[in-house]
């Protein structure tokens, strides 16, 4: 596995997934908006524990997009200041070792989102 990436690349890496992860942020509030309006609809999904863990499970992955956001936000801060207080490095030859870490946590999110965007779905569609 690659464990060192440019400067460059993880600036764009980074906007990427900055994208990425509000999309999913965006995603998972018209999610918890639409578990909401099922449940309010359904009253035996207000005492199912299936709903409850949809919830729980909304209300975490949240959580975590709003933590590797910040992460992301405070490494990009990071990298401006750099860049700006050394304008004689060569951002190409500059490596940022511990991208790789990042790249991990991403793309396990995006698994698991994934996968738990396709529990709630069927959630859904065995409610009709």
């Amino acid at each position: 596995m690659e464990q060192n990436n440019s400067f460059t690349q993880a600036h764009l890496d980074n906007q990427l997934w900055l994208n990425e992860l509000r999309f999913y942020s965006d995603e998972t509030a018209i999610f918890q908006k639409h578990l909401e309006e099922l449940i309010s609809r359904n009253t035996s999904l207000q005492e199912s524990d299936e709903a409850g863990y949809f919830q729980n499970q909304f209300a975490r992955m949240s959580d975590q997009v709003t933590n590797m956001l910040n992460e992301l936000q405070s490494a990009e801060a990071k990298m401006a200041m750099y860049a700006k207080s050394d304008r004689t490095a060569d951002l190409e030859n500059i490596i940022v070792a511990d991208h790789y870490q990042f790249r991990d946590s991403i793309n396990n999110f995006k698994k698991e989102y994934e996968t738990f965007k396709e529990k709630f779905k069927k959630f859904e569609s065995d409610l009709y």
